[in-house]
């Protein structure tokens, strides 16, 4: 069963309402359409989380994944950090963000509703050899990095939970593409020695590598992407027709 009826009702339940998933589209092509906000009294109180599209995407880890231990870099108001914990029931997940009204909104959802989850006021990179000491009582075997959305941010990022990490984790980027970090994400499979895939087919161009994994997992990662020539010539064949469009309407006028 979907984690998603309950995600949202969690949220409800704690008074905020999640917007998210929408087509940009529909908001005067807002590239931050997807993604979800937390609104409550008619007010967002939220950074920008996950898109529902996204959430249906990690939900389905549950199917290939049963990690013991998984860590959040970013929790924000523990949208993602909540959803990771609902798909792995079993697990125990730590986040960590500088945003204290945030973890403690993250808090109070988890422990209301039974939810192994500790959201700690704390930063990366300097802060998480502690907090994973602290709270968790092995290495990561799933890390979410949605942290600052840097170049540099990224790589400390990921060495810092790569330095906690059990060898057959999962590390999961968000906003890759959306913020100009694919040469990044390339940088640092190639240096650690991990697979990986650029998620063409979410809307923030999330990231996933790994060092080995089940051959199950991988396909599913694959329906996410293509090769970057495919992605590239669709790219083209779009841009073309809207170029097209805007001859024949300009041709129109003569």
């Amino acid at each position: 069963m979907s984690i998603l009826p309950k995600l949202f009702q969690l949220y409800v339940d704690a008074g905020y309402q999640p917007l998210t998933g929408y087509n940009s589209y529909f908001f005067q092509n807002y590239r931050a359409a997807p993604f979800t906000k937390l609104v409550k009294g008619g007010q967002a109180t939220s950074e920008w989380g996950l898109a529902l599209q996204e959430i249906m995407f990690l939900e389905h880890f549950g199917t290939y994944l049963k990690p013991k231990r998984v860590f959040v870099i970013g929790n924000a108001e523990g949208w993602s950090t909540i959803a990771l914990a609902l798909t792995f029931p079993d697990g125990k997940v730590v986040g960590i963000d500088p945003n204290s009204p945030g973890n403690q909104l993250t808090n109070q959802i988890a422990r209301k509703n039974g939810l192994t989850v500790q959201a700690v006021d704390a930063s990366s990179p300097g802060d998480v050899k502690a907090v994973c000491d602290q709270f968790l009582d092995g290495p990561i075997d799933l890390a979410l990095i949605d942290g600052v959305h840097q170049p540099e941010n990224m790589v400390v990022d990921f060495e810092a939970v790569q330095a906690r990490a059990a060898p057959d984790a999962i590390f999961v980027f968000h906003d890759v593409m959306i913020w100009n970090l694919v040469d990044t994400f390339h940088a640092l499979r190639e240096k650690h020695g991990l697979q990986g895939r650029i998620l063409t087919r979410t809307p923030s161009g999330m990231a996933v590598a790994w060092r080995t994994a089940s051959p199950d997992f991988v396909a599913y990662i694959e329906a996410f992407t293509e090769a970057p020539n495919v992605f590239k010539s669709y790219r083209r064949l779009v841009l073309d027709h809207q170029v097209d469009r805007l001859y024949a309407a300009t041709d129109a006028l003569k």
